[in-house]
């Protein structure tokens, strides 16, 4: 009895359109977007990549007893943290519903479109997960940093700022013709005049947010 009723407390419950369960339970042990006990808090990106290191599948970990989790992942992290963790199954699903309602795909590095450069360039750096809108599988392709010599802040008067707009517009214009996928920060309006421009002419963007996507996505621009 008190194994069966151990196990059900970790089932993962399956995300809309999900049925990685390996997904699942990154997105229990690294998600901030459900409450956690305070005295277990979400993996971090070294954390997260460290227990990969020794337990490839963290769907394994479902269910198991704090000494169990502990000997499959070589002690690195405190077992009980993991297994709390791991029980957030039901509010994950939750989450996972709400997001997705809104047109937010949540990708964890198991997810086909999860771009393995992130993790190839960025290492134990890399975000175990994702919040995305829009085409997913721009993330795994060639992508080019925009980069504009100068400072639009210099600008003093209205001719420099017009001519700021127009190399933008030109940029933006060259990338879509060359097929070329931009990925910005767009802090500046230097950056957002680029992919505005390049996604009038038919090209492609990825843009970085550092706010929340649920305010990125309600701006007119994009």
């Amino acid at each position: 009895m008190n194994e069966g009723n151990r196990s059900g407390k970790g089932d993962l419950p399956s995300g809309p359109g999900r049925a990685n369960a390996a997904s699942l339970a990154a997105l229990a042990l690294a998600t901030r977007l459900v409450d956690a006990d305070a005295r277990y808090p979400a993996l971090s990106a070294g954390e997260f990549w460290g227990l990969l290191a020794a337990c490839p599948d963290p769907s394994i970990l479902v269910g198991l007893a704090a000494d169990e989790v502990e000997a499959l992942i070589g002690g690195s992290l405190d077992g009980t943290r993991v297994v709390a963790l791991l029980e957030r199954g039901s509010s994950v699903g939750l989450m996972l519903q709400r997001l997705e309602q809104s047109g937010i795909e949540v990708l964890a590095t198991f997810d086909g479109p999860y771009s393995a450069r992130l993790r190839d360039e960025l290492g134990s750096g890399a975000p175990p997960i994702l919040h995305v809108v829009g085409e997913a599988a721009l993330l795994s392709s060639e992508l080019s940093l925009i980069v504009m010599q100068g400072d639009e802040n210099s600008a003093n008067n209205g001719d420099s700022r017009a001519e700021w707009g127009a190399a933008a517009e030109i940029e933006g214009s060259r990338a879509a013709e060359s097929g070329t996928t931009l990925i910005s920060l767009a802090r500046s309006n230097i950056d957002r005049s680029v992919v505005s421009s390049a996604l009038d002419a038919g090209g492609r963007a990825v843009v970085i947010t550092a706010g929340t996507l649920s305010a990125a996505t309600s701006d007119p621009e994009w």
